[in-house]
């Protein structure tokens, strides 16, 4: 509306704006990665519902309610992480090393608080939860058990997924689509379907490939963005260095 309303505060003109290759890589080289991670985390999906399916129905019924709660206990986290994308870049942008260093721990403390909170109670209440969205027992018992299993590794979701907003902010793309390549293709669906399809363990132990993935990309994720910090201020300190 901006660029057709003419009493606006702000108007703006196409004749004032010019292509900038720098910028739309910039944008690219960052959007990219997000967009593909999105299309693997899909496709990661669809490959548990295929793993699933072997053992029943009711088992793939039961892992979409236990993941429309684990979404919604993980909302207020990509709130968090949506923020810190703009607060970071935006510190990043203006050099102010403190206050960004200042956001991204008090980001991440919040987080990790949020979902250790939410952890507890979801796994006090599963039952309850699992209850609401259906009445057959088969279903609301591997609900349960899932939940009850991978809400023990919600805090080290939450803190990949805010690390991951943070190199986004920092202009760095690359690492979300990595770790979540990892995280998926790597290790949680190779190990599902070797342990489902080859061994014949009971469908806990596809739990248990998730968790070995989210606690892998917990580990890449907060030591990529240490390392892509300790370049953003050693940069600020060789450049204070230099007009000193």
């Amino acid at each position: 509306m901006l660029f057709v309303k003419k009493h606006a505060y702000i108007s703006f003109n196409f004749v004032d704006f010019s292509p900038s290759r720098k910028i739309l890589w910039d944008i690219v080289k960052v959007g990219m990665p997000a967009s593909l991670s999105m299309v693997i985390m899909a496709m990661g999906q669809g490959v548990f519902n295929k793993i699933l399916i072997n053992y029943s129905s009711e088992t793939v019924a039961a892992y979409q309610v236990a993941g429309r709660i684990d979404m919604l206990v993980f909302l207020p986290i990509f709130a968090i992480a949506g923020g810190m994308t703009t607060l970071v870049g935006m510190f990043y942008g203006a050099k102010e090393m403190d206050a960004l260093n200042q956001i991204i721990n008090y980001g991440i403390k919040s987080a990790f608080l949020i979902t250790l909170f939410s952890s507890v109670f979801v796994y006090a209440f599963a039952e309850s939860f699992s209850s609401l969205f259906t009445n057959d027992r088969n279903i609301i018992n591997v609900s349960v058990g899932f939940l009850q299993l991978l809400c023990l590794v919600y805090p080290l979701v939450s803190i990949a997924i805010t690390s991951g907003r943070v190199m986004q902010g920092l202009g760095k793309g690359l690492p979300v689509l990595i770790i979540t390549i990892v995280r998926v293709i790597g290790i949680s669906a190779p190990l599902s379907i070797y342990f489902s399809l080859y061994l014949n363990k009971p469908v806990e132990w596809n739990w248990y490939a998730m968790m070995i993935g989210a606690s892998t990309s917990f580990f890449i994720a907060i030591n990529w963005m240490r390392i892509e910090l300790k370049k953003v201020n050693n940069s600020k300190e060789e450049s204070i260095a230099s007009v000193i």
